[in-house]
């Protein structure tokens, strides 16, 4: 071998060069290590496995792979079989190319090399770096079957993304064992993730143990969390826990508004507990915040509940006992909360109480519009009395209201159920006039019908449609000319079942999404299906 004369002071021994490969590897001084290594390579002095490893942590701590594979190879050839601290150096060298990672852990095995936990805390944080929970809880159920547990800051990241993968319950049964018999206690960040799956997933329970956990640790829950908390317990009728998040909000100095207290008066509304809602409703008027039509809609569902349970006016009889005592001691009420009880009362029928209701709305400072004539017109036509619904319409005109396009197709398709159903083309009639133009689901249903009943309208109803510029299918075209005999291929409609499916191309949705406000087409006939006069009484 070439002699090669060494510098005063210059490394010379293996231990020389494995002390400075460890200052390297500390320094993570990569071009310092192998420069090491090449000079020892000049000296001829072979390595151990101290230098492999040093080296090897190296290249792992600037996510070099092939090269960490590269020197495994080296390694073996020199004769030193690495161990499994080698092998999981190197596992952490290819985390980000999991294809020869997983060649790394296919030589493992064929080396007999066993995994202890660090192998499987490395596989856990690739799995967990691919947001996969299944993975991430079969490996660790490896390390259970094998006596092994990991670290503690490993196990929550793990409950973290069982979590966020819509898996509350289970995510709450790990931390449960994490913590049984021990001293650990899982972070809040832990919680803040079970809390939100919690709510997303409409998982009582996991709500219920995360908000207590976060409140008995004084952890600050920002708005977005807290909005969320709120859908929830307006969503489970929970009134407590509304309240609650509603005083946190104000603690957080957020002004409260419409998307803030309409979840709370759908909490009340479900409990039963009306004099609140109405209470909620005073408190926005107070506040100058307009409630929207959807804390109407939360009030009327409240109010009416699920069909099933419609026989019972208890809740409606109650709400009604209400408003008197309010009435009679001049408070203010506002149209929204109004108007969902002028449904409610109309949807049980009670057309004569909801027409005293509406008659009152000054003694309560309120104003109807066109959601009070839609409640008041849809239950006159429900109820069959065509001389009410007439003269509701014409007091609507009087006052200038104008009533919503959808408003008018459910009083179409309300009247066309009804027998007789003449008023449906009345309504068709005045709904042009407006003018809205009619949606080619509106033709379709009053087509049906008459093709149903054997009506020799049925013909016009159907040309008109076509002359509004709706592109009809060649099924429904068919069904309608053989009259109903063979049924249209892309419709499975019984006759009386309101639709909006399709019955004609992809081309006619694309004109039903445009605004149909644009009324009828200037070279429209006056319709032969209906006339603008009163509908019968």
């Amino acid at each position: 071998m070439k002699y090669i004369p060494r510098r005063a002071e210059e490394p010379s021994t293996i231990e020389d060069f494995n002390a400075i490969l460890s200052q390297a590897s500390y320094k993570q001084d990569i071009v310092a290590g192998f420069s090491a290594a090449a000079r020892m390579k000049e000296l001829g002095i072979e390595p151990d496995s101290r230098t492999y490893s040093r080296l090897l942590n190296l290249l792992a701590q600037n996510d070099l792979g092939e090269e960490a594979f590269a020197l495994l190879a080296d390694m073996k050839a020199s004769g030193i079989q690495p161990d499994v601290r080698c092998y999981n150096v190197v596992l952490m060298a290819t985390a980000k190319d999991l294809s020869l990672q997983a060649r790394v852990l296919e030589e493992m095995r064929q080396a007999g090399v066993k995994f202890n936990a660090r192998t499987h805390e490395i596989r856990i944080r690739r799995y967990i770096a691919e947001q996969n929970a299944e993975m991430c809880l079969q490996e660790l159920q490896t390390m259970y079957d094998n006596g092994m547990v990991p670290a503690p800051a490993l196990m929550e990241r793990i409950f973290v993304i069982v979590a966020r993968r819509g898996l509350p319950r289970l995510a709450l049964d790990l931390v449960h064992a994490f913590e049984h018999g021990t001293d650990n206690q899982a972070q809040a960040q832990v919680w803040v993730h079970i809390l939100i799956s919690s709510v997303k997933q409409y998982y009582e329970e996991g709500v219920a143990e995360a908000y207590s956990r976060l409140k008995a640790d004084k952890i600050d829950m920002h708005e977005g969390l807290l909005i969320e908390l709120l859908h929830h317990a307006a969503h489970s009728g929970n009134v407590e826990l509304a309240e609650e998040v509603v005083e946190r909000l104000k603690g957080l100095k957020v002004t409260l508004g419409e998307q803030h207290l309409a979840p709370l008066t759908e909490a009340y509304g479900k409990k039963g507990k009306f004099a609140r809602v109405l209470a909620i409703f005073d408190e926005l008027r107070s506040l100058g915040i307009e409630p929207t039509a959807g804390m109407g809609i939360s009030f009327y569902r409240a109010v009416v509940p699920e069909r099933r349970l419609r026989q019972s006016t208890d809740s409606l009889d109650s709400v009604l006992a209400m408003v008197e005592e309010w009435k009679k001691d001049g408070k203010p009420l506002h149209t929204v909360a109004l108007n969902a009880i002028v449904k409610a009362t109309a949807t049980y029928g009670q057309l004569k109480r909801a027409e005293e209701l509406y008659r009152s709305f000054a003694s309560f400072g309120a104003t109807p519009n066109a959601d009070t004539f839609d409640a008041l017109l849809i239950g006159s036509i429900q109820s069959e009395n065509p001389s009410l619904t007439n003269d509701l319409f014409n007091r609507m005109k009087d006052e200038g209201i104008t009533l919503s396009e959808r408003t008018f197709e459910r009083m179409i398709t309300t009247s066309l159920k009804q027998t007789p159903y003449e008023a449906a083309f009345h309504w068709l009639e005045e709904m042009k006039s407006v003018p809205f133009k009619p949606s080619a689901s509106t033709y379709a249903y009053i087509v049906k019908k008459l093709v149903y009943k054997n009506d020799p309208r049925a013909k016009a109803a159907f040309d008109e449609m076509e002359a509004q510029g709706y592109e009809i299918s060649y099924s429904f075209r068919h069904w309608v000319e053989t009259g109903g005999k063979e049924r249209p291929q892309d419709d499975n409609l019984s006759e009386g079942e309101p639709t909006r499916r399709r019955v004609t191309d992809r081309t006619t949705q694309q004109k039903e999404r445009q605004p149909t406000n644009a009324g009828v087409t200037s070279d429209t006939k006056p319709s032969v299906l209906g006339t603008t006069e009163s509908p019968p009484s």
